[in-house]
Parts: C-alpha cells; structure tokens; sequence
C-alpha cells in the first residue's frame, strides 16, 4: 500500500532531473523522445503478464474445462449476467456516478479528497514554480533547476519509510493493545453479567480497530506541512544558501506522503471493499482536477505576490485544510452514522 501511495508522488519528482539536462543539451522536444523510450521500455513486459482479475480467471478456466449441459447452462447464466453488469448504464454509474455521488454527498469523503487534492495540485505547482524561483533567486541553469527536486524526491523516500517504520513499530502494537483492552472489556462483562445476556441482547464485538486508528501518521504531516511552506517562503532568499528552501522541499514531500498514506487507509477502512474503490477513485478525480488547474495560474501568482507570500498565502490554506484529519478523530464516528453509504467501524 505504501508503494502505490508513494508512486504518484516520487515519480513525477525524478522526471525533471533527467528532463532538465537533456532540455538543456539536446533541446525540449528530446524530452519527448526520452518519455516515448520510456514508456515502451516499462509498458512492454505487460504483454507477457498473466491475468490476475479473478473473475476472468474463473470464466476462462470453466470455458476451457466445461463440456458438460450443466457447466454450459451455468456459462450461459454467468455469461448473461455479465453483459448485463457490464451494460453502459451499469459502467458509467460505478465508474462516474457513484464517486461523483459520494464525492458531493458523504462529508468524510469531500472533506479529505479536498484536503488531498490541495497538498497534490501544490507538489504540481511546484514544478512550474520551482525552476522560476531558483533561477531568479539563485541563478541555476537548467540543468541545476532539475536537480533542485532531489528534495522533493527525497521526501518521499523519508515518508515511505517513516510509514513503513510506524506500521511495524507503532500501528501494529498499538492495535495489538486495543484487541487486548476490548477482550478485557467483554471478559469483564461476561462476569458482571454472570453470563446472562442483556434485554437488548449482546453488543457485537468489534473485531478491527475504528477506522481513526489510521490517522495517526497525518497528525505529524499536517503539522510540518505548513512549516515547511513557511520555511520555504522565508528562506529562499539570495542571503540564504540555497540548501535550506531544499530542505524545506524534503520536509513538504514527507508531510505530503504521510497525509495521503492516511487519507487512502481511512477511506479504504470506511467504505470497505465494497465502496472503498469509489470513494478512492472520487478522492483521485478531485485530485487530478486540482493538479491540472494549479499549474495554470501558479507563475502568475509568484511573479505578482512574490516568493515569500505565494508560499505563505499556500501554507496559511494548509494550517486550515490541516484541522481535517483532527477533526475525523473527534466526529468521524458520528459522520459516518450519518453516511449514506454502507461503513465499517
């Protein structure tokens, strides 16, 4: 789970320092060709990958071993009912219609996917604004420019392994511990009870974790996030070493890493299995739709507000988009009494 998190995140940070010098050496439309080798160098071995949707598994293992009148007429209904799930109604409403639904309808989702989208369209953003302000600031050629995302990408690894380094040493004690406390908790009423049920009957025991168990690694993120905007606004000065805006460039992609981590666990772990593809896929809609509107204007905003309030003007929206994950602790239970939607916990 940390990798798919981490991979949309480091990925874009490494394509400028690769596309900086060749921009530089053999001019922008070799950036092109530099994707093109790319891609069919990774798209390639998908050719020769087996299938691993297990419904398709099945179909294709019956069509190949089914020659009797009842796997036949268990291929025919199965084979109905397929094209009927599969009708263009059918698709465009779990694939559109129900993100789209819960994005608008269910406030846990809306208000996280905003939050996400916000801190994603600003890594976006980034990438326009970064070279202007290095290069105004400091000088650097176009190469340089690229390299100054080593921070970026550096922030990532630091968050990837700060999550899997919680998971290990925090998360899975830490869950351990309330299992313990619940077990105790219904051993003890047992007792009192001296094993007579109550009128309304037993209370199911709760088997996982609340869903707010997950957000333990955004706290962090939520809090160095605006700081390392603050640092950056104030530091990348030309009586400042250029090092220190970079720092604050690995502190901004770590805290970014840990709020995502957090947000794609607690959706995941509120919906469940069976809507927690949509309420992700309404998270990455909103997101995708910030990252490409950010970019559009950001420039603008550095070369009229300056460096140091651009940054600030982002970092004072983080401090208030920041509370999001603090507030699901204390009414996620009572949000999610209120969803419309199947939840856990």
């Amino acid at each position: 789970m940390a990798l798919f998190v981490c991979a949309p995140f480091l990925g874009p940070t490494l394509g400028p320092l690769i596309g900086g010098f060749v921009a530089e050496s053999k001019g922008w439309r070799w950036t092109q060709w530099v994707i093109l080798f790319f891609t069919v160098a990774f798209l390639s071995p998908a050719f020769f990958m087996s299938e691993t949707y297990r419904k398709q598994i099945l179909q294709r293992r019956a069509k190949r071993q089914g020659n009797g009148t009842e796997l036949r007429r268990t291929e025919t209904a199965a084979s109905r009912a397929s094209r009927a799930a599969q009708g263009m109604q059918a698709l465009l409403m779990n694939t559109i219609g129900r993100p789209v639904h819960m994005l608008v309808t269910e406030p846990i989702i809306g208000l996280f996917s905003l939050y996400v989208a916000f801190i994603f369209a600003m890594q976006y953003a980034f990438f326009a604004a970064y070279p202007w302000v290095f290069s105004t600031t400091y000088g650097f050629s176009l190469g340089a420019q690229g390299l100054t995302f080593l921070g970026l990408g550096v922030g990532c690894v630091l968050g990837f392994t700060t999550i899997c380094a919680s998971n290990i040493w925090f998360d899975k004690p830490r869950a351990q511990r309330w299992r313990e406390r619940q077990q105790l908790d219904q051993e003890a009423a047992a007792q009192s009870n001296q094993g007579v049920l109550e009128a309304g009957g037993p209370k199911p025991a709760r088997t996982a974790p609340p869903p707010e168990f997950v957000l333990s690694i955004a706290f962090p993120g939520s809090v160095v996030l605006p700081a390392a905007l603050f640092m950056f606004a104030w530091t990348a000065r030309p009586s400042v070493h250029w090092i220190v805006p970079i720092i604050a460039e690995t502190l901004f992609g770590t805290s970014n890493l840990l709020i995502f981590m957090a947000c794609a666990l607690y959706l995941a772990n509120t919906y469940g299995p069976m809507y927690g593809a949509s309420a992700m896929a309404a998270c990455s809609l909103l997101r995708y739709v910030l990252g490409a509107v950010f970019p559009l204007f950001i420039l603008q905003m550095y070369k009229a507000l300056g460096t140091g309030w651009a940054t600030s003007l982002l970092g004072f929206v983080s401090v208030v988009m920041g509370l999001v994950p603090w507030g699901f602790v204390r009414w996620g239970e009572r949000l999610r009494g209120m969803s419309k939607y199947p939840c856990e916990g």
